[in-house]
């Protein structure tokens, strides 16, 4: 996809991958769609993307109140049209036992990142279907392909947000509607300054892992965008023990778990 003059909406906005992934963006001169609770995070964003010569949205929300996202995602619709693509980088939770986590903090890890990517996406797909033409990609986590110990609640989540992306990809077989998924190992992200104590329950696999920049993070995302690939998953070492999770799930299980 030729990025220049995309209409590229992004959730999680504010801070992380998504803010870098819209930094990296505006160098395309697209038309940017920011969304994110905090608004004055997202300001400072939108001034770096339109230094860089984007043209920038700015709409402050909890994505984890489903109405007001999908009363936000219908102005947006209205006001300036349908985005030609959707990168749904929002997410939320900290990594806990069962016992440990209580309801409301269970609701808030269901809504970021499944729900709230189940009511954005419901609301543009039907103009999606329209124009024949459109593009989704979704941030994962590699939990949601080898669960680890002390993450149920986040990795229950992101198992439900990756069957809605198989799902999503059933729906839309025999269409020009791009479907990507973008898998990253341990970023050098804010997410584990907003999540204090998730570190210490990365799998010991991880230390055999390179960390990710929050920039190569986002040229992932960047990458996915351009070449409408369905995976890509970095660094690549981790795409190759996924591999070996999926042919060997016993052998999976063991090194996730050590």
């Amino acid at each position: 996809m030729n990025l220049k003059g995309k209409r590229i909406l992004i959730t999680g906005a504010s801070a992380g991958i998504g803010a870098e992934t819209a930094r990296q963006l505006a160098s395309y001169n697209c038309e940017l769609i920011l969304l994110a609770r905090t608004q004055s995070k997202l300001l400072e964003v939108a001034s770096a993307c339109e230094a860089a010569g984007s043209t920038t949205h700015v709409y402050p929300v909890d994505l984890s109140d489903l109405d007001l996202a999908k009363q936000i995602c219908q102005e947006i619709h209205q006001s300036i049209g349908t985005p030609d693509v959707i990168i749904h980088s929002a997410g939320a939770g900290r990594w806990l036992y069962t016992e440990d986590t209580n309801p409301a903090e269970l609701q808030q890890m269901i809504a970021l990142p499944y729900l709230a990517a189940f009511v954005v996406t419901s609301v543009f797909l039907p103009s999606f279907h329209s124009y024949q033409s459109g593009h989704l990609v979704f941030l994962q986590s590699p939990v949601s392909r080898a669960p680890w110990k002390g993450a149920t609640g986040y990795a229950a989540s992101r198992w439900a947000l990756r069957g809605f992306i198989a799902s999503l990809r059933a729906d839309l077989m025999n269409t020009k509607i791009k479907v990507s998924e973008v898998i990253l190992g341990h970023v050098d992200s804010t997410y584990f300054e907003a999540n204090r104590g998730a570190e210490t329950r990365l799998p010991k696999l991880d230390k055999m892992l390179p960390t990710l920049s929050e920039a190569q993070a986002a040229q992932a995302v960047v990458k996915a965008v351009q070449t409408g690939r369905k995976q890509i998953v970095k660094p690549w070492l981790l795409r190759s023990l996924l591999r070996l999770a999926n042919v060997i799930p016993w052998l999976g299980r063991t090194l996730t778990n050590l």
